[in-house]
């Protein structure tokens, strides 16, 4: 009985600080990502190349370290934050900024080539937290779920993050997210077992969703699974458009930064609007009670990272939670 009673102050603190601001920003600075997985949408539509102004972006760590600042991610869901031709002017910007800011991404690691020994020293100083997606364990494998040939620049780069990592004892924490059609091999191969000793292994993915229709179960390799989800009964709010506040390139705000790359449904502007005003706005708060008032967008109906928020809040770590202690489901989930 303490437990539950204390879920639910957890869930009311963390109600408490989404009405106010969000708990974390996505800002992606950059519309590419060098990679095309068979089991992503983005080698399905072309999305129109951009490049986020660096005085927007300024703009945009300037406003959220105003509001208190806290976990803030590059492009960590849409494409690779490594591909950005400014990167290293966004992480002077960071860095101006970051006594507030708890800064993460996602990266499949290939772009990271580009960039000397110290220039990643630098941009690895930067950051509390990096997931790096690999998809494969091997060329054949890595391939097929890819679409490029890059292993062998993959598990160069991998290995070169660990040196530079080491050798400048930088605290940044890597975790490695396999994405793969074969979880059998995966596991017995000579590149899991060798990487398993160096880094920690989050997470090995074989079943993957649809992308609001988009990848058929045809287009994905023998021995990885598509899910097939269905949302329209679903009366609790999703967690992600309540959390996380997410800002695509051109400096629009869309009320899902998981799947909405096409802009379908934007709720502000950065250009002429601040975060808070967003934040607050009509159509924000519009998009992230669609599902308490049964009117679900289109994206969201088939969407299988629809979680919903009472079920991710209830938890008793978060009970002191604030923004900078990082992304809320790393605190939960891992303890940091």
């Amino acid at each position: 009985m303490k437990i539950d009673i204390l879920k639910q102050i957890a869930y009311k603190h963390m109600l408490c600080l989404i009405k106010k601001r969000p708990l974390d920003i996505n800002v992606e600075t950059v519309s590419l990502c060098p990679l095309k997985c068979v089991f992503c949408c983005n080698r399905v539509y072309k999305r129109e190349y951009l490049v986020m102004d660096n005085g927007l972006f300024e703009k945009i760590i300037k406003e959220y370290y105003r509001m208190g600042g806290g976990a803030i991610g590059l492009g960590s869901m849409q494409s690779d934050f490594l591909s950005d031709p400014l990167l290293l002017n966004r992480i002077k910007i960071i860095k101006k900024y970051k006594k507030k800011l708890w800064l993460y991404s996602t990266t499949p690691l290939i772009t990271c080539k580009k960039y000397s020994d110290k220039e990643l020293k630098y941009i690895l100083s930067a950051f509390d937290y990096l997931q790096i997606s690999a998809e494969g364990y091997d060329r054949e494998s890595y391939q097929i779920m890819s679409g490029i040939d890059g292993f062998d620049i993959f598990e160069e780069q991998l290995k070169r993050i660990k040196r530079i990592k080491d050798k400048y004892s930088l605290n940044v924490r890597i975790g490695i997210h396999f994405r793969t059609c074969n979880r059998g091999k995966l596991k017995v191969s000579k590149f899991y077992k060798e990487i398993s000793k160096i880094f920690y292994i989050e997470d090995i993915k074989d079943s993957f969703f649809s992308w609001f229709g988009t990848i058929k179960k045809e287009d994905l390799p023998s021995g990885a699974h598509l899910k097939v989800t269905h949302n329209d009964n679903k009366c609790e709010n999703c967690v992600v458009p309540n959390a996380t506040l997410s800002v695509q390139p051109s400096g629009k705000v869309v009320g899902c930064g998981c799947i909405d790359w096409l802009e379908k449904y934007v709720i502000g502007d950065c250009k002429n609007q601040t975060l808070k005003e967003i934040w607050k706005s009509k159509r924000a708060v519009k998009f992230r009670n669609a599902f308490s008032e049964k009117k679900i967008p289109q994206i969201c109906r088939e969407c299988g990272l629809y979680a919903p928020i009472n079920k991710c809040m209830e938890d008793i770590s978060l009970l002191r939670y604030k923004p900078l202690d990082g992304v809320y489901y790393l605190v939960k989930n891992k303890g940091w």
